[in-house]
Parts: C-alpha cells; sequence; structure tokens
C-alpha cells in the first residue's frame, strides 16, 4: 500500500494513503479556516481522476478513524454544515 504517515503527540505514526494525506495536508496548512469541499476536492484529485461528491465526505471519516481519539465527536477535523471542513488543530 502507498501513502504517507503522520505522527501523533504519542509519537506513533499512523498511515495515510495519499488522497488522506493530501487532504489532511490542506486542512493543516488553513487552521481554523472553513474549507469548502470543492477546494478539497482540488486538493486531492488528479486531472485524470474524475472525483465523485461524496470524495471528500468518505475521506474525512477515514482520517477522523485514524486521528480522532472519538471519531463520531471531532475535535480535531470539523464539520461546518451547509460550507465543508475545517481543522481545529486542538483537541
Amino acid at each position: 500500500m502507498s501513502g504517507r504517515s503522520i505522527t501523533n503527540p504519542d509519537g506513533s505514526d499512523v498511515m495515510l494513503t495519499n488522497a488522506e494525506f493530501n487532504l489532511f495536508s490542506a486542512l493543516v496548512k488553513a487552521p481554523n479556516r472553513v474549507l469548502t469541499c470543492d477546494f478539497l476536492l482540488d486538493a486531492v484529485s488528479r486531472d485524470d481522476d474524475a472525483p465523485s461528491d461524496r470524495l471528500i465526505d468518505v475521506l474525512i471519516s477515514r482520517v477522523r478513524k485514524k486521528i480522532e481519539s472519538e471519531p463520531k465527536k471531532p475535535k480535531l477535523i470539523v464539520t461546518v454544515p451547509g460550507c465543508g471542513y475545517k481543522f481545529t488543530g486542538s483537541l
């Protein structure tokens, strides 16, 4: 499996796919700013891909499962209804 990893505060590595990493990277580079799904789609898709409109929701869910202590009650990557997602950077 190709991908990249990030390091948790406890020092453990978390493996992410390339798409998950690109999504997470876009969010981290704009802390506390709401990023639209269209913006995030541009960050994760390649020119030859035809991503579905649900791709970002699926990737957000997968990343939350890997980095959030309670993925159903996210504190790092939060949903802004009707707008998109933002990275809070705080637990």
